[in-house]
């Protein structure tokens, strides 16, 4: 067996500033809004996923996840696709937007958009490593496959932060030189510069991400 030495999310305790185990944690009721939010292609990316999907061609693309963490979004390095699954990208208001195409009528009564316009389908294996953009700081966000991706709810497209889930590691293979921790010993956000934490937590979106982005 190969050994290698790598990095994992654990529970960590801002009282006490260190790690615990599973068995030491107790939890609360909580309730954090659940959001949709569009993560759009990268310029570098176009002329590929036009190659890959030639109904793409000349347009603006975006991928939309669904999430139940928003506080999480900070700490995105990825966005999960299922190789198997059947995607859409619908025209809407202009952009072709990327759903999984069984969820599109969902998406679409929940979020007041119209998803009538369907431009290409195809499997989710063809958009693998292709590069969207973080809805909030200049920093990439990789396309990656997971067969933790469901149809049961959502878009089909699950934003991916390593760092918050032990089950993310699956498609933690990014390539993209570490992972992005948002938060410092005592929970609190860090600001740009600090090692290891997310860039201008504290500060503007940067520029080209309106809120809109955020649905």
């Amino acid at each position: 067996d190969m050994v290698y030495k790598g990095k994992k999310p654990v529970h960590w305790c801002t009282h006490c500033r260190t790690a615990q185990a599973e068995a030491e944690v107790e939890y609360e009721p909580h309730v954090s809004p659940s959001v949709y939010v569009e993560f759009p292609l990268s310029e570098a990316s176009l002329a590929d996923a036009a190659t890959r999907v030639p109904a793409l061609a000349g347009r603006q693309v975006s991928v939309l996840i669904w999430t139940t963490t928003p506080w999480t979004i900070p700490s995105n390095l990825a966005v999960a696709f299922h190789p198997d699954f059947e995607y859409g990208a619908y025209d809407v208001n202009g952009t072709a937007v990327i759903v999984a195409k069984d969820l599109a009528a969902s998406v679409a009564a929940k979020t007041g958009r119209s998803f009538d316009t369907l431009l290409a389908t195809f499997p989710g294996a063809s958009m693998e490593r292709l590069v969207f953009r973080h809805p909030l700081y200049a920093r990439d966000s990789l396309a990656v496959l997971g067969d933790y991706v469901t149809l049961e709810a959502g878009t089909g497209a699950v934003h991916t932060a390593h760092t918050r889930a032990h089950k993310w590691r699956r498609g933690a293979g990014t390539g993209r030189g570490g992972r992005v921790s948002a938060g410092d010993d005592d929970g609190r956000g860090r600001a740009r510069g600090d090692r290891g934490g997310a860039p201008a937590l504290r500060g503007q979106p940067s520029a080209g991400r309106p809120d809109s982005r955020h649905w």
